[in-house]
């Protein structure tokens, strides 16, 4: 019998079936995705071995890059962010302690760093944590729960940009950021929203179902659950669609268009 990770259901449905959207992915692979009734929140069905998700997770993958989700350069990224006293939609203030958990190539604390904050990143994967070092950002080379083994620091902020849907436990991965946190300290959860409009219509074309990579997919009441299930306070829970919409909007039309 599947159980929810969220909320502890057992009451699925099978949502869709499909394979990569990725252009520079291999294809001829399919996955099953079913949902909670309960919760709304979807879930890769069997989810696929740690071997076959490192086939995917290459040097050629997005996030390793040291400029990955910066949409101009650094100088202006920087200049903007000190105009607005935040960074993608957190406030970062000099001297604040931030961790960023699955921190990629490190384009995050970079600009957190050139707007005075005290960086430090968790990256699992070789390439990530290169691309960090050769940038003279400090890192370190494991998951979350080596880093607490290994660590008695705090942190004002913790910060996880569009990785909670990659892990097969997001429970416990809440629960280990929250034991990093110092008094008063916040975490901020970037996700997809599965629960969207173009989700709705496109399911598995839909360009942030991302699979297999994707284990989590989260609607907001599972979002809500994940977190106030963890003994956290939502401070502000929001859905933003200008990064995502140009992409969604062309798999939408080529779906309607059968391009």
């Amino acid at each position: 019998m599947v159980k929810c990770e969220i909320c502890g259901s057992s009451d699925f449905e099978n949502w869709y079936s499909g394979g990569v959207v990725r252009g520079n992915w291999q294809k001829g692979e399919a996955w099953d995705v079913i949902r909670c009734r309960t919760c709304r929140h979807g879930v890769i069905h069997p989810a696929p071995t740690a071997e076959k998700l490192n086939e995917y997770y290459s040097a050629g993958y997005d996030p390793y890059d040291s400029d990955h989700g910066l949409a101009e350069d650094m100088t202006a990224v920087v200049r903007a962010a000190k105009a607005a006293g935040e960074y993608r939609y957190v406030r970062i203030a000099p001297g604040m302690r931030i961790l960023d958990v699955g921190c990629g190539g490190g384009s995050f604390l970079a600009v957190c760093r050139a707007l005075g904050a005290d960086i430090f990143g968790v990256e699992p994967s070789d390439d990530g944590v290169a691309t960090c070092q050769k940038a003279g950002i400090p890192v370190f080379h494991g998951n979350l729960t080596a880093f607490l083994d290994s660590t008695d620091q705090t942190f004002d902020l913790i910060t996880t940009n569009h990785v909670v849907e990659h892990h097969p436990e997001p429970t416990a991965l809440i629960h280990e950021m929250t034991s990093l946190l110092a008094p008063g300290g916040e975490i901020y959860i970037a996700v997809p929203n599965a629960d969207c409009f173009f989700s709705r219509k496109l399911k598995a074309r839909w360009h942030s179902s991302d699979l297999p990579v994707h284990l989590q997919h989260f609607s907001e009441p599972s979002l809500r659950r994940l977190v106030e299930g963890s003994g956290l306070t939502i401070k502000s829970l929001r859905t933003i669609s200008e990064n995502s919409l140009p992409n969604s909007a062309a798999q939408y039309l080529r779906a309607a268009f059968m391009i």
